[in-house]
């Protein structure tokens, strides 16, 4: 369970980090 919450978090904050990089392409070439 633990595993789970961290791999949420972690997704949330990739999400979060493209949806960011939307206006800066080559941020996401870095995930």
């Amino acid at each position: 369970m633990k595993d789970s919450l961290k791999y949420n978090l972690f997704d949330e904050s990739k999400i979060a980090k493209i949806s960011l990089s939307l206006a800066t392409p080559q941020d996401v070439e870095e995930w």
